[in-house]
């Protein structure tokens, strides 16, 4: 479990994982989504390799309230040149993350759940790690104001990715509740 400050949105995130997927819970202090907005949402950006170098095909995890989930990968784009995360899908790839999310009023809290395969068929577009292997990672939330955060370092900062590691004893009966 880590303690993320992201500035006026105090969260907690905490991943696991099994034999077959990573789990994430992110917990953050939050306004009340507005309806009709897309809000509210969190994206793990991962160094697949965790060489400290953004390289084509790392991966990324979008996961919020709604139908935020969002499965992408980094590449050069062709017609412009410049560096974007593009959706699985629109590369021939599969949506391979599954998320849920929810608001608790008592707590001023937002509850965000995503699970990934560890490994999918999907490898030209997402991690495949096993027990023992390192993820560099970094978080962005998007807040009901509309504010951007990263936490350890914005996600185009490779070098400062915090480390992932997949223990070789993983956590049982995890799901993502919907």
């Amino acid at each position: 479990t880590l303690q993320i400050p992201f500035p006026g949105h105090p969260a907690t995130l905490t991943v696991k994982h099994n034999d077959a997927f990573l789990y994430a819970l992110m917990t953050v202090q939050d306004d009340r989504p507005a309806g009709g907005i897309q809000c509210c949402s969190a994206t793990i950006f991962f160094d697949n390799n965790h060489n400290g170098v953004r390289d084509p095909g790392e991966d990324a995890m979008g996961f919020g309230p709604g139908n935020q989930g969002s499965d992408q990968f980094f590449v050069v784009d062709a017609g412009t040149g410049l560096p974007i995360y593009r959706d699985d899908r629109l590369a021939g790839g599969t949506a391979d993350t599954v998320n849920a999310g929810s608001y608790d009023a008592a707590t001023g809290r937002l509850i965000l759940e995503a699970r990934k395969p560890l490994c999918s068929a999907d490898d030209a577009h997402d991690f495949c790690v096993k027990a023992g292997d390192t993820l560099g990672f970094t978080v962005e939330y998007f807040s009901s104001a509309g504010t951007v955060s990263d936490y350890p370092t914005a996600p185009d900062d490779f070098a400062h990715f915090a480390d992932l590691v997949i223990s070789p004893s993983p956590a049982a009966d995890l799901a993502v509740k919907s």
